[in-house]
């Protein structure tokens, strides 16, 4: 279930799960039941998204391939970044 709440500054772990929305507006997707619940809390700003828009869609997926860039990030920090290493010493000589 896709849910965006009005007020950012928001993060909720469930089931040993995060999401976060870190900015007013945004829209990230949660479990059904947890969805159930947030939308129960009155006043807690949460609505669901039926259909994003293709700006709200594009949202998603740039947070998405962000969060997976990072992710890549810190599990290989010796990868570097290709300055060094066999190319960078042939280079170099």
């Amino acid at each position: 279930m896709l849910l965006r709440k009005e007020t950012g500054g928001c993060s909720i772990t469930y089931e040993r799960a995060g999401y976060a929305w870190e900015k007013d507006g945004d829209i990230t997707e949660v479990p059904y039941d947890l969805g159930v619940e947030l939308l129960a809390i009155s006043g807690g700003g949460f609505g669901i998204v039926d259909t994003p828009t293709a700006r709200e869609a594009k949202a998603v997926a740039a947070k998405a391939k962000a969060d997976a860039a990072e992710a890549g990030k810190t599990a290989d920090p010796d990868a570097g970044d290709g300055k060094d290493g066999p190319a960078g010493d042939a280079a170099g000589a």
